[in-house]
């Protein structure tokens, strides 16, 4: 039972880390790859806590307009026409055919880097600034 509640409180103090850096990032690319792990952390911790990262997703992306409302059409695949926007309506609609097209990205690409933490679990891009190696270990 301790292990199980340090394991918890662990997971918390890397999540709220994870989500308190979500202020300071201006680039949309590392906001992307932050909320992706965020959403990792969210989901281990529990129910609730996911409930609420999901619910504030689209408004810490930036799509939603000044009425509440969510701004894309998840099944509109004329969004990923756009490989930044296509990322982000992964994130918020986790539609398979988004993830296809993820995987078409330009290798080599800033889009292709963030692409790889979403598809393959990679660590946030360098250029980013944040290293939260020691809380995805807990993931893992």
């Amino acid at each position: 039972m301790d292990g199980d509640y340090l394991n918890k409180r662990h997971l918390a103090e890397c999540y709220n880390l994870i989500t308190g850096t979500l202020v300071n990032i201006d680039n949309d690319l590392c906001r992307i790859a932050v909320l992706w792990w965020a959403e990792k952390f969210a989901k281990k911790i529990g129910r609730l806590t996911y409930k609420h990262f999901r619910e504030l997703l689209p408004y810490r992306l930036g799509l939603v307009d000044s009425l509440g409302r969510t701004v894309i059409d998840c099944n509109d695949v004329r969004i990923c026409n756009e490989p930044l926007l296509c990322l982000k309506a992964y994130l918020v609609c986790r539609k398979r055919w988004m993830k296809k097209e993820i995987e078409k990205i330009a290798p080599g690409t800033p889009y292709a880097e963030v692409a790889g933490v979403i598809i393959d679990d990679v660590p946030i891009p360098n250029e980013c600034g944040y290293d939260f190696k020691h809380c995805i270990e807990l993931l893992v």
